[in-house]
C-alpha cells in the first residue's frame, strides 16, 4: 500500500504488504509497516542481513524482559 504522494524509484522492488509512507530511492528493496529499506541492489547483503539479526536480538531480548515484568507484576 502506498500512502500519500509517493514516488518509487526506478528499480526498486517493494515487498507484499508493506506499507510506504516515503519516497523509495532507485535499485532498493523495502518491505515492512512502515517500509524500511533492507536491501541495495548490488551491495553484498551481509552486512545488512547482520543488522536485521541484530535488530531481531535486540528486541526479542526486550520481549522476554517484559514478558518476565508481567509475570512478576501479576504474582504479587
Amino acid at each position: 500500500q502506498v500512502i500519500g504522494p509517493i514516488e518509487i524509484g526506478e528499480k526498486a522492488k517493494v515487498g507484499a504488504g508493506a506499507v510506504v509512507v516515503a519516497d523509495v530511492p532507485s535499485d532498493v528493496t523495502v518491505v515492512g509497516i512502515p517500509a524500511k529499506i533492507v536491501r541495495v541492489h548490488g551491495q553484498k547483503d551481509e552486512p545488512m542481513i547482520h543488522e536485521v539479526e541484530e535488530k531481531r536480538e535486540y528486541y526479542l531480548d526486550k520481549l522476554e524482559h517484559a514478558r518476565e515484568a508481567s509475570h512478576h507484576s501479576s504474582s504479587l
